[in-house]
């Protein structure tokens, strides 16, 4: 992976995070952003968006939901912009953005808030009275993470493909 992809998976990555609620998981070969459930429940969350890196490498695909309106114009004034074909997703307002420069990344910043304003914030009794302090901090070390492990890729560090005889992928 370049240097320039991986600063801008970082970026990607402290964008997705410093929304609110917004937690990640590795997932599907890439990394899952999403939001507390129904009730904040962490057990069934909601996908906000999805950030890989390309088979290519030449890109981070960023997969997320847009109001439908949006979703359906966007791909036509961006090129690199375009519906997921994945099932039904594409009728269902989500799109893929192919991620090469700062210039793209701008525009994606203010499409992902479109993204997370989709979602409704779904605080636990308990969150609502006692404060989200524990959330925030959870936010910030998963910030941080991924900051960490960015900078490593960059340095030329990846994952082992093994670990304990399982494998990954």
């Amino acid at each position: 992976m370049s240097t320039r992809l991986a600063r801008l998976m970082g970026e990607i990555s402290s964008l997705l995070n410093d929304l609110p609620d917004v937690f990640s998981t590795p997932q599907w070969g890439g990394r899952a952003y999403k939001l507390p459930g129904p009730n904040g429940s962490l057990k069934k969350p909601k996908l906000l968006a999805f950030v890989v890196m390309t088979r290519d490498q030449d890109a981070v695909s960023v997969v997320f939901k847009l109001p439908k309106s949006l979703s359906d114009e966007t791909p036509q004034r961006f090129g690199w912009i375009e519906p997921f074909n994945f099932g039904n997703w594409k009728n269902a307002g989500w799109i893929n953005a192919r991620i090469t420069d700062g210039r793209q990344l701008r525009t994606l910043k203010r499409l992902l808030k479109e993204c997370r304003a989709l979602f409704p914030d779904q605080k636990t009794q308990s969150e609502t009275h006692s404060g989200a302090a524990s959330h925030m901090t959870s936010d910030s070390v998963a910030s941080r993470i991924d900051r960490v492990v960015t900078k490593a890729i960059a340095e030329g560090w990846s994952p082992p493909d093994e670990m304990d005889g399982e494998s990954f992928g």
